[in-house]
């Protein structure tokens, strides 16, 4: 699930990735139009197993946030489908 997540983020967001390790996944921040400033953090739930959540933002801009919305739950349907 992990190695999905570092694929799709860079898709949905359209900015590259700035950090990846074990724990978390940052995108180059942005103010473009279009692009979304992009986080993922892979939560421990014990016994081996984890959930990773994505966040997507396109702050500044208020007016964009449905589509932000839209985009952070398609990669979180589509990651944790993974599983």
């Amino acid at each position: 699930m992990w190695t999905r997540a570092i694929e799709a983020v860079p898709v949905v967001s359209r900015m590259r990735i700035m950090i990846a390790n074990e724990r978390m996944i940052q995108t180059f921040p942005t103010r473009e139009i279009g692009y979304l400033n992009g986080s993922v953090i892979k939560h421990p739930l014990g016994n081996g197993k984890y959930a990773i959540e994505g966040t997507f933002s396109c702050a500044p801009y208020t007016w964009c946030s449905s589509f932000a919305n839209t985009t952070q739950s398609a990669f979180n349907a589509q990651v944790n489908a993974a599983q």
